[in-house]
């Protein structure tokens, strides 16, 4: 993502927790700012998912970004996501008397998170093994040439001596019997 998408997916995640803020101030309940919510973790999610890309960026030696100001900008950005995380998380269970929501949220996001770091596995895994197998056969295909060429040698260095050992028996016979 490029900075001004990940600033508009910040300022997202800001206004979200600014409309909840309100919407309990107005005495609204959790199921009213269901959406809010939602729109908070999503561009939360945006946000991370950016500050991934941009830290591949950075890594990157071709990168002419200045790295400190990308790394600043990210670890801003993620200490106030994580702030006003815990703020909703405090909001939540303390003025809208909903802590069972908000704990069965995170259990539910950590199972869910736990599936996907083992698709996240399982694929790496899978890849791992595609590419061993291709270099498997890679190796037994140069094996097989390489075999294939040692045999061509060897029967062509038996056809070099055998025609050499008949070359001589040729010239041993023919002078044998023309000069002796």
């Amino acid at each position: 993502m490029d900075p001004i998408t990940i600033g508009l997916a910040f300022s997202a995640a800001q206004a979200a927790v600014k409309g909840i803020k309100q919407a309990i101030a107005l005495g609204k309940d959790v199921q009213s700012v269901t959406k809010e919510l939602g729109d908070f973790f999503k561009s939360s999610a945006e946000v991370r998912v950016a500050a991934v890309d941009a830290q591949r960026a950075a890594d990157d030696p071709n990168c002419s970004d200045d790295v400190t100001m990308i790394a600043l900008d990210i670890v801003l950005k993620e200490k106030q996501l994580r702030d006003d995380e815990t703020a909703l998380k405090n909001m939540i269970i303390y003025e809208l008397d909903a802590a069972d929501v908000w704990f069965a949220m995170e259990s539910k996001r950590e199972e869910i998170l736990s599936k996907r770091r083992l698709a996240d596995q399982e694929k790496i895994k899978a890849a791992t093994e595609a590419k061993l197998e291709r270099d498997r056969i890679q190796r037994q295909k140069e094996k097989d040439r390489e075999e294939t060429i040692d045999s061509f040698l060897s029967a062509l260095s038996i056809v070099v001596t055998g025609g050499i050992v008949i070359g001589f028996g040729w010239c041993g016979y023919y002078l044998y019997h023309n000069y002796f």
